[in-house]
Parts: C-alpha cells; sequence; structure tokens
C-alpha cells in the first residue's frame, strides 16, 4: 500500500507540475518522466488513484508539444492508456483523464 500511495502522489505531482509548469515539459521527458508513469501505471493497474493520476499527466505533456506526443505514442503510451481505462470503466475520472490523453495525444498525429 505505501508503493501504491507513492505511485500516486508522484503521479499526482508530475499531472500538476504538467500543467501548471510547461516549461518543464521537456526536462521531464528528458529524464524519463514518461518511462515512470507507465511503470507505474503497470504496476497498479488495479488502483484507480494511479491510473487517473497517470493518465492526467501523460494529457498534460501531450497537451502542447508535438515531440512529446511523438515520444509517448512511440514509447507505447496509447496502450497504457486503454489498459487504465479497461481496468476501469466504472471510474468516471480514470474515463475522463484518458480521453483527455487520448484526444491531445492524438492532436496532429495522422497515424493514430
Amino acid at each position: 500500500a505505501v508503493v501504491s500511495t507513492q505511485s500516486t502522489g508522484g503521479c499526482v505531482t508530475l499531472a500538476n507540475v504538467c500543467y501548471h509548469h510547461r516549461s518543464l515539459h521537456a526536462l521531464i521527458v528528458m529524464q524519463g518522466g514518461v518511462r515512470h508513469i507507465q511503470l507505474a501505471m503497470r504496476s497498479h493497474v488495479s488502483n484507480d488513484l494511479v491510473q487517473r493520476a497517470a493518465c492526467g499527466a501523460i494529457a498534460n505533456l501531450a497537451l502542447r508539444y508535438d515531440d512529446i506526443r511523438k515520444q509517448c505514442v512511440s514509447d507505447g503510451v496509447l496502450k497504457n492508456i486503454i489498459n487504465a481505462m479497461s481496468a476501469h470503466k466504472e471510474e468516471v475520472e480514470v474515463q475522463e483523464q484518458g480521453c483527455c490523453a487520448l484526444c491531445y495525444m492524438a492532436t496532429n498525429q495522422p497515424e493514430i
């Protein structure tokens, strides 16, 4: 439960930082932020709070920059988001954040 709480807190913090400090997006990505978000999503599939926060962090990262969206797509983030939404069909906030993330990732990405 402690690890799950840490993962939730980490994803929530990343989501907030990505939303409020867009200038840090590239640094977060370069330092492996997307990889760590994915790890949290894979490690805590049954935890809706981790999944919601992770989808929110991805949505905020993918909001503005084509290169970050492309990296998220190539890193397999789409599958993580779809898995989160499938595992938490009744959790409105997971669905909402997942849809936002998918929408932002598809922006300017004709191959998606």
